[in-house]
């Protein structure tokens, strides 16, 4: 039985050819890629739409990032409301309102670490470095989201994602670009 595994596994890259396991062209791209959009997206646009409302309306850029997130948490009540109200008798919800108390727990965890950043200083420059990857998912997620709307809660599931990468992006806009560090000291000598 085990020679006939093995041989099976011998066999097995010819049943899938190895084009079958790369990504399409659309989603490959390297990390620097990925690093490139997210920078531009926050120098070409959620940079001066910071500026913009807060020279034009007064609005702090953490003052919109926590209204984007307040928006998120919104949008995301009425979804599951909308999901709950589109089940039958028969349907469960425990499930729907499970997975929305886990997220609005996470989304309370957030509320409070980015009202925390904006208090300290070193909490504003860590924005923009330590929620890079979180930002680049989110970006990458938000257009397949968007694909597959098909209800008004779908609608709302989605406009709460780009509320929150709103707020990921206005918190990490205006903050200076990371900086290479030098070598640590002991490296040096």
């Amino acid at each position: 039985m085990a020679i006939a595994a093995i041989a099976a596994l011998q066999q097995w890259p010819t049943f899938f050819p190895s084009s079958f396991f790369q990504p399409p062209l659309i989603f490959s791209c390297d990390i620097q890629t990925a690093m490139s959009i997210d920078d531009a997206l926050i120098e070409k646009l959620y940079s001066p739409l910071a500026g913009r409302l807060r020279h034009g309306l007064g609005l702090c850029q953490w003052r919109v990032a926590l209204e984007c997130l307040n928006g998120s948490v919104a949008f995301y009540v009425g979804a599951v409301a909308f999901e709950i109200a589109g089940k039958g008798m028969n349907d469960g919800i425990f499930v729907t309102m499970l997975r929305a108390l886990v997220w609005l727990l996470i989304m309370d965890r957030v509320r409070r670490l980015a009202r925390r950043q904006a208090a300290s200083s070193i909490g504003m420059s860590s924005a923009r470095t330590r929620e890079r990857l979180f930002r680049i998912v989110l970006v990458g997620v938000l257009p397949l989201s968007l694909c597959y709307v098909a209800g008004w809660s779908n609608l709302l599931y989605s406009a709460s994602l780009a509320l929150l990468v709103c707020h990921l992006y206005f918190k990490a806009a205006d903050m200076p670009p990371p900086m290479p560090k030098g070598r640590l000291a002991f490296l040096r000598a």
